[in-house]
C-alpha cells in the first residue's frame, strides 16, 4: 500500500466507507476510514524511515509528475520500439540531469507536462490516437504480458526446453489458445460488470430501509459491487495519465472477478423475488 498506484484501492474504499456511514447512519465505517487512511500514511513513511535507517542517507524521492510526464511520452503511429506511455527511461534520465534535486526535477517534469498537454491540444487527431493506442496496449492484452515477461523467442532470454513452453513463448497453438481464453475472459468480466453498473446505478446510492434484512444484503452487494469498480476506475484513470504498462494494470482486472460475481448474485436474487 506504500506504493502510489496501490493507494487507489484506499481511496476506493474510504469512499465506499463513508457512504456506507451516511446510508446507515453508524459511526463505524468513518472509523474504519480514518484507520484506513492513518495506517496507509504510516507505512509509507515507515517503508522511506526503514530505507534511509538501512542506507544512512536522506531520501528525497522521485517527483510524481515525473512518471506522469512519461505517461504521456510516445508516437502512436510508430511500429516499432515501446507503446505510448510505456517506461522509456525519461524520469530517471531527467531527475539525474536535475541532479536527484526534487524540486528540480519537479519544475523539469511540470515544464515539459505542460509543454505535452499544450501539443495535445494543438493536435488532437495526434491525442486521440495515442490515448487510443496507449488504452488498447494497457487493458486489452488479454495475457497482461505475463508471456512478454517470459522466455520468449524475440527477447533470446532463457530457452524454453520443452514443448509445452515452447509452443506457449513462442506464439504457438498452446498461446493462441491461451489467448483465445484469456479474451473471452476479459470480454466476459468487462461485459458483466458494465451492464450491473448500467443496470445498478441508480440503487447504488439507495438508503437501506433498516430493519429489513434482504434488501439490506442488497445493498451490502451494491457496496461490494461499487468498491471494486471504483478500485478500477481509479486505475484506468492513474494509468491513463501517468506511466503504463499491461502487466502493472492486471490488478485492477482482477478486482472485477467479485464485482461480476456480485452483479451475477443480485440478478439470481431479482429473479427470485
Amino acid at each position: 500500500m506504500a506504493k502510489k498506484n496501490y493507494q487507489v484501492a484506499c481511496i476506493a474504499l474510504i469512499i465506499v466507507l463513508v457512504l456506507e456511514m451516511v446510508n446507515y447512519k453508524r459511526r463505524l465505517p468513518l472509523l474504519i476510514a480514518a484507520a484506513v487512511l492513518i495506517a496507509v500514511t504510516a507505512i509509507h513513511g515507515e517503508v522511506i524511515s526503514y530505507y534511509e535507517h538501512l542506507s544512512g542517507y536522506r531520501l528525497k524521492g522521485m517527483p510524481l509528475i515525473m512518471n506522469v510526464t512519461m505517461g504521456l511520452q510516445g508516437d502512436p503511429y510508430q511500429t516499432e520500439g515501446r507503446c505510448c506511455g510505456w517506461v522509456d527511461g525519461y524520469n530517471e534520465v531527467e531527475f539525474k540531469r536535475a541532479g536527484y534535486d526534487p524540486a528540480a526535477a519537479s519544475a523539469v517534469g511540470m515544464r515539459d507536462f505542460k509543454e505535452r498537454v499544450s501539443f495535445f491540444i494543438q493536435n488532437p487527431v495526434f491525442a486521440r490516437d495515442f490515448f487510443n493506442k496507449k488504452l488498447i496496449s494497457t487493458w486489452c492484452d488479454p495475457t497482461f504480458q505475463s508471456v512478454w515477461s517470459g522466455p520468449t523467442q524475440e527477447w533470446g532470454a532463457q530457452p524454453a526446453k520443452t514443448a509445452f513452453l515452447r509452443s506457449l513463448y513462442g506464439g504457438g497453438s498452446v498461446y493462441r489458445a491461451l489467448e483465445l481464453f484469456e479474451d473471452c475472459m476479459i470480454i466476459f468480466l468487462y461485459s458483466v460488470c458494465a451492464a450491473g453498473v448500467a443496470l445498478q446505478l441508480p440503487r447504488l446510492m439507495k438508503k437501506a430501509p433498516g430493519g429489513v434484512s434482504a434488501p439490506e444484503h442488497m445493498d451490502r452487494l451494491n457496496s461490494v459491487m461499487l468498491y471494486f469498480v471504483l478500485y478500477y476506475l481509479g486505475g484506468f484513470s492513474f494509468h491513463m495519465i501517468s506511466e503504463t504498462k499491461s502487466q502493472y494494470v492486471y490488478v485492477y482486472v482482477l478486482c472485477l472477478i467479485p464485482a461480476a460475481a456480485a452483479v451475477l448474485s443480485r440478478s439470481r436474487e431479482s429473479e427470485s423475488l
